[in-house]
């Protein structure tokens, strides 16, 4: 099931709403696919990113990556498994 997709030029994180009952999600993986872009990295330039599950207000899961910006585009793929 994808949640959704989207593209940030600011730093205002993207939100997904998980909308059934949170038992339903017990077990499952949330996955994000993160291209980061810099179209002219600099020398000594880095990435960081950060995938984040919350309920409400709590952090449930939270994974993250950083890294040096070598190329025009690095790939990540972050993953949390949910225990509801």
């Amino acid at each position: 099931m994808k949640l959704g997709e989207g593209m940030n030029t600011d730093n205002i994180p993207d939100v997904y709403i998980l909308d059934k009952p949170l038992a339903n999600y017990n077990g499952k993986i949330v996955d994000g696919i993160i291209d980061v872009i810099a179209p002219n990295p600099g020398e000594g330039e880095k990435y960081n990113v950060t995938l984040s599950v919350k309920q409400g207000d709590n952090e449930i899961g939270r994974e993250s990556d950083e890294g040096d910006l070598s190329a025009k585009t690095v790939r990540v793929r972050l993953a949390i498994k949910l225990a509801c």
